[in-house]
């Protein structure tokens, strides 16, 4: 989740929960309601039961499919009682924060959002030529997971919510039951507040839409950043905007020159409408930030250019237009060193300060993604969720000094972390923890902080 992560809270909510009746209990299981009940941020419980129950997959309706000539049109679905899941959980006390962490089910690479009614959405993948998207939001009952899609994709994906409240994902799909080099785009979808998800595919020539990532902004607009890798003939990095949900995607080339698809994008945009892209720039080994002004012109300026500066970087905007980046300089064998840069609205040098060391960066295909995540909490300040194979921690900065919190310190980390922080200053973070390489397995994991005293 980024600044639109922030930016989401501030969205009135009441439209979202008068369209699904929210089944609630210890059960897990579905009761029947008639309309549903206020939606209340979740807290941290004391004791989480096994599942008793499984959640079934929401139908994937195509809103470009149009019905058979001479057939009438089809009405739209009503809304859809969720069943909820309960699922083991753990609690322990930090220094920071009291944590409660959840299992929530197989798979990995999550991205997470949060809503204005504290509802955190947790999107992950299975990355198989019959693999899955799947999406899980958490009530107060429990866990509402759905299956997205099915089908040949790739990751990471990610997250984020809209203007009503629920969450819209964006991945790569293979577009095929098996890898060709001229297939491949950014697939898009939209849980509507009916329960279904809406998908549409946002296209370009070429086996394109690698690390994806997603921004929605204050106007609906969607904006994402993708890679078209250097191995297919591509040319670097893509931005796909859209006005909604539905409409005809818009395609650039952000001037990146080829990249390889392996080091990760982020994509934010400020209230001004100037949307920041940032990438790893090569051969430079650099961390860029590409502009795009408000005429729809590009222009990019190096951050940070000391050592190989840049991977897995994220990216966000805070209330008053300051950039916020995230990211990792790499060392040697399997070190680096997370980072934050940031720049004001009226300043011209951008401050870099080292943030943490890390010493079991696995890389390649089936190794680190997004290991550094940003998000600007209700003071202001910006907090980091960052790991490699050993931990998964969370930074948080006062103003003044920067504190460090572990959230789980045991092997085969997934590498891969999401933050989100929601109204009350509470962190919300996706990770998964990895069983398997060669096809990549693991457990995706929820942790919920709520600050001490």
């Amino acid at each position: 989740m980024r600044s639109s992560r922030t930016r989401s809270l501030l969205i009135a909510a009441s439209a979202v929960t008068a369209m699904i009746a929210v089944a609630c209990g210890s059960s897990g299981s579905a009761s029947t309601a008639t309309s549903a009940p206020a939606r209340q941020p979740t807290q941290p419980a004391t004791n989480i039961p096994a599942p008793t129950a499984t959640s079934p997959s929401l139908p994937v309706v195509d809103p470009t499919a149009t019905a058979p000539a001479g057939t009438a049109p089809t009405a739209p679905p009503e809304p859809q009682e969720l069943e909820l899941v309960e699922v083991p959980s753990k609690i322990f006390e930090g220094t920071l924060f009291n944590w409660r962490v959840d299992d929530i089910g197989s798979g990995t690479k999550p991205a997470i959002t949060v809503n204005a009614d504290g509802i955190p959405s947790v999107a992950y993948m299975r990355e198989a030529i019959r693999g899955y998207v799947k999406n899980a939001q958490l009530f107060e009952g429990g866990w509402s997971i759905t299956t997205v899609a099915e089908g040949y994709y790739y990751g990471p994906l990610d997250v984020d919510t809209g203007l009503d409240g629920q969450p819209r994902i964006a991945w790569h799909d293979h577009q095929s039951n098996s890898f060709q080099p001229n297939l491949g785009d950014v697939e898009y979808a939209a849980l509507g507040t009916d329960g279904t998800w809406r998908r549409k595919t946002l296209a370009d020539r070429g086996h394109d839409g690698w690390d994806t990532r997603l921004f929605i902004d204050d106007s609906g607009t969607v904006h994402v950043s993708a890679i078209d890798p250097q191995e297919f003939g591509g040319s670097g990095v893509e931005y796909y905007q859209l006005s909604n949900d539905t409409a005809e995607p818009l395609v650039e080339q952000v001037g990146s020159g080829p990249l390889t698809y392996r080091w990760a994008t982020s994509v934010a945009a400020d209230s001004n409408g100037r949307v920041y892209l940032s990438y790893y720039a090569q051969p430079q080994n650099d961390l860029v930030i590409a502009v795009r002004d408000s005429a729809g012109e590009w222009s990019r300026e190096t951050v940070d250019a000391v050592g190989s500066a840049g991977v897995f970087n994220d990216v966000m905007i805070g209330p008053d237009g300051r950039v916020h980046v995230s990211y990792v300089t790499l060392g040697s064998g399997k070190n680096g060193t997370v980072k934050y840069a940031t720049r004001g609205a009226d300043e011209t040098e951008w401050t870099v300060t080292e943030i943490a060391e890390l010493t079991s960066i696995t890389l390649g295909m089936e190794g680190a993604r997004n290991i550094t995540s940003i998000d600007v909490a209700p003071d202001g300040n910006p907090w980091i969720a960052f790991g490699d194979e050993s931990r998964t921690s969370l930074a948080v900065f006062d103003g003044t000094d920067w504190a460090i919190e572990d959230i789980e310190t045991s092997n085969n980390q997934g590498l891969q972390v999401s933050l989100a922080i929601d109204f009350d200053g509470r962190p919300h973070i996706g990770f998964f923890k990895l069983n398997r390489r060669g096809p990549l397995d693991g457990v995706i994991r929820y942790a919920v902080g709520t600050p001490v005293g």
